[in-house]
């Protein structure tokens, strides 16, 4: 929201198949979503959603579990990116937590940056340092870390 609030067009993806919760963050529906757009029920166009902050759209998890295998190799979750490239500055990739998914490292693959969001008080330094070593050695290096709920 802070980047599409300065002038630039972004795209947030909600792919955290368990906690796809962006949606109701944003005031938009979950569906069409990420899984209708994989599954094939929905066109790209349709699964993005304008939110109410400009320049920022939302595609949001959807309606039911998606399979990170059908996910990774969708040729429509490839399209998406590929249009999302084109067409916004910053494109964000929401997904679930590396220690809770081992999937997690295949969508970090075809990321250009790599951030960990962790809550302050709730979330262990250890847990912070194994999930950069996962990523480490699925070959991608942590760029950063946020800290949220200070």
């Amino acid at each position: 929201a802070i980047m599409a609030s300065a002038g630039q067009r972004v795209l947030l993806i909600d792919a955290d198949r368990q906690r796809g919760s962006l949606h109701r963050s944003f005031g938009v529906d979950d569906t069409p979503g990420l899984t209708e757009l994989v599954g094939g029920s929905c066109t790209r166009k349709e699964a993005i959603s304008a939110t109410k902050v400009p320049g920022l759209d939302l595609v949001a998890a959807g309606s039911a579990p998606m399979d990170f295998g059908e996910l990774a190799s969708s040729r429509a979750f490839t399209e998406l990116l590929e249009h999302a490239a084109r067409d916004y500055d910053v494109v964000v990739l929401r997904a679930p937590p590396v220690l809770c998914s081992s999937e997690t490292l295949s969508l970090a693959a075809s990321a250009a940056m790599v951030v960990l969001v962790a809550r302050a008080r709730r979330t262990a330094v250890d847990d912070i340092a194994q999930s950069a070593r996962r990523l480490t050695q699925a070959g991608q290096l942590l760029s950063g870390v946020v800290l949220n709920g200070v």
